[in-house]
């Protein structure tokens, strides 16, 4: 399996975004196949390291993870304005 910086290296931005989308589409489906009840979101399962997690914990970490690499792909995209912003550039945390 190729690593993340092999993917980003040899894929156009909008390919990684495209499979991006996709698989999160797949995941989403087969999550909602599960058909949960609100009682199911607090199971409890093993972690190793954290050990007793819930669903809700593991699905809400699901969804800020996937925010974390939308914020991280903001940033990148960002970046290609930084030497046409001029003297906004201190004001633009993001191209920091």
């Amino acid at each position: 399996m190729a690593t993340h910086f092999e993917l980003a290296k040899n894929n156009s931005l909008e390919t990684l975004l495209h499979d991006f989308k996709m698989l999160r589409e797949e995941s989403v489906a087969a999550l909602k196949n599960f058909n949960l009840q609100q009682d199911d979101f607090t199971k409890t399962a093993f972690h190793p390291k954290i050990f007793e997690v819930n669903l809700q914990q593991l699905i809400a970490t699901w969804v800020t993870h996937d925010l974390s690499h939308l914020t991280q792909i903001s940033r990148i995209m960002a970046q290609q304005y930084k030497s046409e912003v001029g003297p906004f550039e201190a004001y633009l945390k993001i191209l920091k």
